[in-house]
């Protein structure tokens, strides 16, 4: 009678792991079916993409025009070994034209601030950090961020380029 029992056991059981199988299976596309379905289901309310954003007056447009800020040349001895390579640079800041004066007179006023900071990020640098357009589009990322922190408290990015007139590496 034993050896009828274990057959009638490997007989359900193969058929319960298809049941318990199917059961997972229906389970999962239902979830899926439902996950998929409740985007257009669901009521959207609030939503109106036709409005555009309204800008403060202070706040450059795209549209509006730009206008330069010139630096003063850096420069800087490189992190290499033994301090053979250096790196001079001349930048100007892109800026809206309707707001160059007050911002060149906050970094005139801020020029000692600003040079020590340049000096000790640039000479920072190796000469690999430098190279290539990567390189250089990091220093003005870098750099345009630093300006914007420091004479902007309101978070508004009013310098919005920082475009390099001279950048060698001797």
């Amino acid at each position: 009678m034993s050896d009828q029992d274990s057959q009638d056991d490997n007989a359900e059981n193969p058929k319960s792991g298809r049941r318990g199988l199917i059961l997972i299976l229906s389970v999962a596309v239902i979830a899926v079916a439902g996950g998929a379905a409740a985007p257009f289901l669901a009521k959207i309310t609030n939503l109106d993409f036709t409005k555009k954003a309204t800008v403060s007056p202070d706040v450059s447009g795209a549209n509006e025009e730009v206008d330069y800020i010139d630096f003063p040349e850096i420069t800087v001895n490189l992190n290499e070994a033994r301090h053979a390579r250096f790196l001079r640079i001349h930048f100007s800041l892109q800026v809206p034209a309707s707001q160059k004066y007050k911002i060149e007179q906050d970094v005139t006023k801020k020029a000692p601030k600003f040079n020590n900071y340049i000096q000790v990020y640039l000479s920072d640098k190796t000469l690999e950090e430098l190279s290539g357009s990567f390189g250089r589009n990091r220093v003005s990322r870098e750099l345009r961020d630093y300006f914007n922190e420091v004479l902007f408290e309101d978070g508004i990015e009013r310098v919005q380029d920082v475009l390099f007139n001279d950048f060698q590496v001797q």
